[in-house]
């Protein structure tokens, strides 16, 4: 989503993955953070299914996941703003 806008943006994506730290930081710690959403989320759903009788356990079940996806579409907003504005000062640079 950062590179959308045409070839020129996603070279500028490209450079900076190759010349900016954070941009290669941000990368690496949103893609932690989705897994270590989707890791807890599957660990709480299979605790939630053995400990509570199945009618609580199928609703129950889905509050993790929610949270979890509602997480992940936060950090995602923040990460893609900052990856947006990477690439913009990369494109900047390039002129």
């Amino acid at each position: 989503m950062a590179a959308k806008g045409g070839p020129e943006r996603l070279e500028a994506y490209e450079r900076a993955w190759q010349v900016s730290a954070e941009f290669r930081h941000t990368h690496n710690v949103a893609t932690s953070g989705l897994a270590v959403a989707f890791l807890a989320d599957s660990i709480l759903r299979i605790v939630i299914v053995y400990k509570f009788p199945l009618d609580r356990a199928m609703w129950l079940s889905n509050v993790p996941h929610v949270v979890a996806i509602l997480l992940i579409m936060i950090v995602g907003a923040l990460a893609g703003r900052r990856f947006k504005r990477i690439v913009d000062q990369e494109m900047a640079t390039a002129r």
